[in-house]
């Protein structure tokens, strides 16, 4: 029947997102300083809802403590990736607020205003990342 098949896509999906976890937290354990690995891993975890984890992980690739505004910023580009949008704001104007005139922190913020629908307090964000990186301004624009 049609409910049974999509119960057994949404299976299907979970053993997949699962066995991709677990390849990464191996790909983690074997090599504890290959960045990407963690970051691929920091993925797969927000993706599931554990923005916990996804913030050790981008700690350890950062060197830098969980709750750092580089952190932050990197568990909400996460976030946006995987759809969860307002998730993505909190932890994006939480980095924002802490790091000062970080164009990385502002520059999220700006995606994470967009991915929720808030185009014009995303151009007000991105106009400060273009005030301090001209050369991003068309890039910036662009996602407008």
């Amino acid at each position: 029947t049609e409910a049974a098949n999509r119960w057994q896509g949404i299976y299907q999906e979970r053993q997949t997102r699962q066995q991709a976890t677990i390849v990464a937290y191996d790909a983690v354990r074997v090599k504890p300083k290959d960045n990407t690995a963690r970051r691929k891993l920091a993925r797969l975890l927000a993706g599931q809802g554990d923005t916990v984890g996804a913030a050790r992980q981008h700690a350890a690739a950062l060197r830098l403590a969980q709750d750092a505004p580089p952190v932050l910023a990197a568990v909400a580009e996460d976030l946006i990736a995987v759809g969860k949008n307002e998730e993505a704001l909190l932890l994006a104007d939480r980095a924002a607020s802490f790091a000062g005139g970080s164009v990385q922190a502002q520059e999220t913020l700006g995606n994470a205003l967009l991915a929720n629908g808030r185009a014009r307090e995303a151009a007000v964000a991105y106009s400060k990342v273009a005030s301090s990186r001209p050369d991003r301004y068309d890039a910036l624009m662009a996602k407008l």
